[in-house]
Formats: C-alpha cells, sequence, structure tokens
C-alpha cells in the first residue's frame, strides 16, 4: 500500500464516530467498522495534530483516506503556487466584479469574454481587477472559452472559476497543496482513461447530433456543460473528444520513445563514432522547426489524426520549450 506523502496529515471525517478510546472507528461511504492497535491510535493523533509520522503511520493515513474515514491535509503553502485562474463570462459584468475581487491580485487571472453583447462592460471590470482579457467574439460556451485560455498561459497550475462563484480566501493554496500527492495526479489519468474507454455509455447524447432548439445554451441537468453554436452537447463532445486526446497523446509519447530510447542506448553503449554521429543527428533534428515539419507532414499524407500523432511524436523538443 502506498503512503501519504511526508508532510501530509490527515483529518477525521465528521461523519466518523470513535469508540474504545480511539481504538474502534466506525464511518465512511460504505460504512465499515476499523480498528487500530494503540500504536495506531498514537500514529493517527501524529498525522492530524503535526502532519508527521512515520512511513507505516502514513500508511495508515492512506489506508483511511482510501476508506473514506479521514481527508488528506496537506502541509501548509511553501510560498505562492505557480497558478493562474482562468474565468469564462459572457455578460454579467456585476457577477464578474465580485468574482475577480474574492479572488484578488495574488495570482495571474486571465477573462476571457465568450461573446458578450457589452464587451466594454466586461473589459472595464477585467481591467480594474488587473486580470489579462481574452475575447471570443463568437460565443462557444463556457468549455470552448476555458479551453482558448490554454495556450496562453505557461504556469504550472490552472484553476477554472465561474464568473458566478465567490471564492473563500486561502482556496487557492488549499486546492494546490493537494498537488503534492502523486496519486492526484493518477486519479486524473484514470479518470481520462475510463471516460475514453466508457465514452459509449458515459456520454448521454450523440456528440453529432445538433437540436436547433438548444443553440448556446447554459449548463442544466440534461446537458451539464450546455451546447454549442450547432446546440449540440458540450458535455459528450468533451467525453468522445477524450478518446482522441488519449490516443493522440499516448502514442505520440510511444513513438517519441521507440525511436529516442534506442538511439540514447546506442549512444551511451558503443560511443565513440557512433555517439558523435547519434549526436550530430540529434542536434540537426532540434534545430528543425516543429512547424515546418508539421506542415509538410499534412502536406504529403495529408491530414489525420495519425498523421497528427505521428508529428507530435517525431517532434523535436518538448511542447513546453517549442
Amino acid at each position: 500500500m502506498t503512503e501519504l506523502p511526508e508532510g501530509f496529515g490527515v483529518a477525521l471525517d465528521p461523519s466518523v464516530r470513535v469508540y474504545a478510546g480511539g481504538t474502534v472507528l466506525v464511518g465512511g461511504d460504505p460504512v465499515r467498522v476499523l480498528r487500530l492497535t494503540r500504536a495506531g491510535v498514537d500514529a493517527v493523533a501524529a498525522l492530524g495534530a503535526r502532519g508527521r509520522g512515520s512511513p507505516a503511520a502514513r500508511r495508515l493515513g492512506r489506508r483511511l483516506v482510501d476508506a473514506g474515514l479521514a481527508h488528506p491535509r496537506p502541509p501548509g503553502p511553501q510560498g505562492q503556487p505557480d497558478v493562474t485562474v482562468v474565468v469564462p463570462v459572457r455578460d454579467r459584468a456585476a457577477s464578474l466584479d465580485r468574482c475577480l475581487q474574492a479572488v484578488g491580485g495574488e495570482v495571474p487571472v486571465v477573462v476571457v469574454d465568450d461573446g458578450s453583447t457589452d464587451p466594454p462592460a466586461v473589459a472595464a471590470v477585467a481591467a480594474r481587477h488587473g486580470a489579462r482579457l481574452l475575447v471570443r467574439p463568437v460565443g462557444g460556451g463556457p468549455a470552448a472559452a476555458r479551453g482558448s485560455a490554454l495556450p496562453e498561459l505557461a504556469t504550472e497550475l490552472v484553476a477554472f472559476l465561474d464568473s458566478d462563484c465567490v471564492p473563500p480566501p486561502g482556496w487557492i493554496a488549499a486546492l494546490a497543496g493537494h498537488f503534492g500527492d502523486p496519486l492526484v495526479g493518477a486519479v486524473v489519468v484514470v479518470l481520462f482513461g475510463a471516460m475514453a474507454l466508457g465514452a459509449p455509455w458515459v456520454a448521454p447524447v450523440d456528440p453529432t447530433h445538433t437540436d436547433w432548439g438548444k443553440i448556446r445554451t447554459a449548463p442544466t441537468w440534461t446537458n451539464p456543460f450546455g451546447t454549442d453554436d450547432l446546440g449540440r452537447d458540450n458535455f459528450s463532445r468533451v467525453i468522445w473528444g477524450t478518446r482522441i486526446s488519449m490516443r493522440a497523446g499516448v502514442l505520440s509519447i510511444l513513438l517519441a520513445l521507440a525511436v529516442g530510447v534506442p538511439a540514447g542506448l546506442i549512444s551511451g553503449y558503443y560511443r565513440g563514432a557512433a555517439d558523435q554521429v547519434i549526436m550530430r543527428l540529434t542536434d540537426a533534428w532540434l534545430a528543425f522547426p516543429f512547424l515546418i515539419l508539421a506542415i509538410g507532414l499534412v502536406t504529403i499524407l495529408g491530414p489525420s489524426l495519425t498523421n497528427a500523432t505521428l508529428a507530435i511524436g517525431l517532434r523535436p523538443r518538448p511542447p513546453s520549450s517549442g
């Protein structure tokens, strides 16, 4: 069993009942009974009070969290998190003003105007709070607005916030601390994989179905993410789009590994002339503009997801530096 990261503590869920001097815990969902030794009681107390404990104590903490009996409590913030707040908005300048005032100016904020009928009002609120403004002349819904902001960001984390939300003080630090747990990233990967595999069963409607009576509607129980300009369900389109994203990401990484790992092993093992030839070819490849490569592949092989994946996998440098 994995253990909680060092510095993480736990807080018992309010629904948990403690009996026999702390040696019996009852709660969770589904309800279960967990019996602790005296050492286990001391470990839970240490994790709850100081957030510090031995590896055995942190393994017990992970078990409590997995059972729904406790919640992880990340360590205090070590400086300001590297995060950008993205707020999509369509009109509702007054709500946006309250939202940005609550966010404050401690972190960068990007406001995406998703086709407002009164753009100057939105621009004035964004300027008053020092937020960067991106304008979409034609609205596409909150999901499209959030997606259009991502290529403009360079921070490690992104926090999406609706314009009618008023977050409490310290919310960013409290949420960002949880990313110190590697399992948080694993949950995201598993969730995306499950969505990709289960798209035919998870998606409520056909992602290509158009309903001219539901053009650009707000989120509802029927359409959790609203609809786009053609009345298509955004939630279904996001779920089916996960398949494309996972396929492109996984295959491009496998392609990069298939080319890079053998070349690196050969270069490191044989050294000498083989090493020099491989390194000079690598230098030339790193100097090759990715955009020209992508256009060339599309021109020669034709536009398709497979060819786009090929271009990404053979990209001369990581996306973060390209």
